[in-house]
């Protein structure tokens, strides 16, 4: 049982920093370029 709910937390910890990783992946490049832009149009 104990360890069930161990696999369960994991799993839930991989998603999350799965879930993250796509996150930045998609919003840290459009940050990058909206700032290359900016600087651009100045």
């Amino acid at each position: 049982m104990f360890l069930l709910d161990y696999i369960n937390k994991y799993s839930w910890n991989l998603n999350f920093i799965q879930g993250t990783l796509n996150f930045f992946s998609i919003y840290l490049p459009y940050v990058f370029v909206s700032r290359i832009f900016r600087n651009a149009n100045q």
